[in-house]
């Protein structure tokens, strides 16, 4: 599965729903999904993103630049995705 999220406007949105700020991602227990991450977010503001429980942290993207991250959680709860420099960009990785 791969999912775009963008960061702009101080929040993550998703490329299909981008009147939802930090939305809910949800995956099944041992599928892989390639989140890609595009920041359009104007006049430099930097962005990262990371997940807790599963050891992914990324460099910052500049507006205008994407990164992909592959993850295939092998446990079933809810974890926190999030901007590391911006705190109320967070949402929840939801594992059934």
């Amino acid at each position: 599965v791969r999912i775009m999220l963008v960061a702009k406007d101080q929040a993550f949105h998703l490329e299909d729903k981008p009147e939802l700020r930090n939305p809910p991602i949800t995956l099944k227990q041992g599928q892989t999904a390639e989140l890609v991450l595009r920041n359009e977010d104007p006049n430099r503001v930097l962005h990262c993103f990371a997940i807790s429980g599963l050891d992914v942290k990324t460099p910052s993207i500049d507006a205008g630049q994407t990164l992909t991250v592959t993850v295939r959680p092998s446990k079933r709860g809810t974890l926190t995705y999030a901007c590391l420099m911006h705190p109320p960009m967070a949402g929840k990785l939801i594992v059934q």
